[in-house]
């Protein structure tokens, strides 16, 4: 046993002398999610992503509306709708203006659920009928995910409402 301690003493003092003069490049290459990538590893799930993504409800209309919207945090969630997930909603938002709420990444969606806007006929109930917006594919952390609600005219003069989705990319 001597043996084995002298020689991790070596190489803890190795390591001591060495990282602060290579200023751990050494260490910063162990954790890379390059070097996880070519041992087969998913970088991801080692070294998640950090940071935040802003969910901005936009109101696009001439009344008050209410937003929700379904944030996934696992693929099982993804496929089910239920246990890991979130419900975001943002309710009494004045018209022409917008509420952000952040959610903190990882996580594998944003799915807008349903919209409600108060007319001069009563509340207008509105569906989202595209798809969610998936993390990596459409939007990154650091992003904003940009959900509104606008007034649109019909082809028979009325007014009808259409749900939207824009990715405004980070910085």
């Amino acid at each position: 046993m001597k043996g084995f301690s002298r020689r991790m003493a070596v190489v803890v003092l190795s390591l001591a002398v060495c990282v602060p003069l290579t200023g751990c490049i050494f260490a910063a290459d162990l954790i890379s999610p390059e070097f996880l990538s070519t041992l087969g590893f998913d970088p991801e799930t080692i070294v998640p992503a950090t940071g935040r993504v802003i969910v901005a409800f936009k109101n696009d209309t001439t009344g008050l509306a209410g937003f929700s919207a379904l944030i996934t945090f696992s693929e099982q969630a993804s496929a089910s709708g239920e246990g890991d997930v979130m419900t975001l909603t943002a309710s009494d938002v004045e018209a022409g203006s917008t509420r952000t709420l952040v959610v903190d990444c990882p996580f594998v969606s944003v799915n807008p659920l349903g919209f409600a806007v108060e007319t001069t006929e009563g509340l207008a109930v509105i569906t989202y009928a595209g798809n969610p917006v998936l993390y990596g594919e459409d939007f990154s952390c650091g992003d904003i995910v940009e959900i509104s609600i606008a007034q649109v005219a019909q082809v028979d003069g009325t007014t009808g409402y259409e749900a939207r989705v824009r990715i405004i990319p980070g910085r």
